[in-house]
C-alpha cells in the first residue's frame, strides 16, 4: 500500500496549549532547588569561614557562582510546564498588565498579554520562593558561624533580594486572580 506524500505544512509544529500552573504549584516545584540552596549557603558558610570569622580560602566567589548554577540547573528540570511567551507582547505591556491586576482584580481580555503575563508571573513566584531560600539561608549560616562580618558581606545581597522582591510581588495575584477567574467559567 502507497503512503501519500506528507502535505506541504506537514514540517509546522501545531501549538499545544499549556496551561499557566497556579501560584501554588510553581511554589511547589520550585521547593527542590529552594531546598539545595538552604542547604547550600549554610554549606559554603561552614566550609570556607573559620571559627574566627575568617576565610580559608579565596573560592567563595566560586563556590557561590557554583551553587547559584546548580540551583537554576535543577530549577530548568522542576520547573511547572508553562506555554512560551509570544514575542510580539512587550515587556512593558506585561508588567502593566500584571500591575493593573493586582489594583484592578481583572486580568488583560487580549488572550497573549494574558498568557506572556501568565508566564513572567510564574517567573515571579520563582523568584520569591529562591528569594526566601536565600535569606533562610543566610540566617542559618549566620547562626552557625556569628563571629564572621555578617553586616559587610548581606547588605548588598538583602538589598538585592529587597528590591527584587519588591518587583515581583504581583506575580502571586496575578496567578490568584488568573486561576478564579478560569475556576469561576
Amino acid at each position: 500500500m502507497d503512503n501519500p506524500a506528507p502535505a506541504p505544512d506537514s514540517h509546522v509544529r501545531e501549538e499545544v496549549e499549556v496551561a499557566i500552573p497556579t501560584g501554588r504549584q510553581v511554589a511547589v516545584r520550585t521547593l527542590p532547588a529552594a531546598a539545595l540552596v538552604v542547604i547550600g549557603v549554610p554549606a559554603i558558610v561552614w566550609l570556607v569561614v573559620d571559627a574566627s570569622g575568617q576565610t580559608t580560602t579565596r573560592w567563595l566567589p566560586v563556590l557561590v557562582i557554583a551553587l547559584l548554577g546548580l540551583s537554576a540547573l535543577v530549577m530548568h528540570f522542576v520547573q511547572a510546564p508553562r506555554p512560551s511567551p509570544h514575542k510580539r507582547i512587550s515587556t512593558r505591556e506585561v508588567q502593566g498588565a500584571l500591575s493593573y491586576t493586582h489594583r484592578s482584580g481583572t486580568v488583560p481580555t487580549d488572550p497573549h498579554v494574558r498568557t506572556v503575563a501568565g508566564v513572567y508571573a510564574c517567573a515571579d513566584v520563582e523568584t520569591l520562593v529562591m528569594i526566601a531560600a536565600f535569606l533562610v539561608g543566610g540566617v542559618l549560616a549566620a547562626l552557625m558561624r556569628p563571629e564572621f562580618a555578617w553586616l559587610d558581606a548581606g547588605i548588598l545581597p538583602v538589598a538585592m533580594a529587597l528590591i527584587w522582591a519588591f518587583k515581583s510581588r504581583h506575580g502571586w495575584a496575578y496567578l490568584k486572580v488568573l486561576h478564579s477567574i478560569s475556576r469561576a467559567d
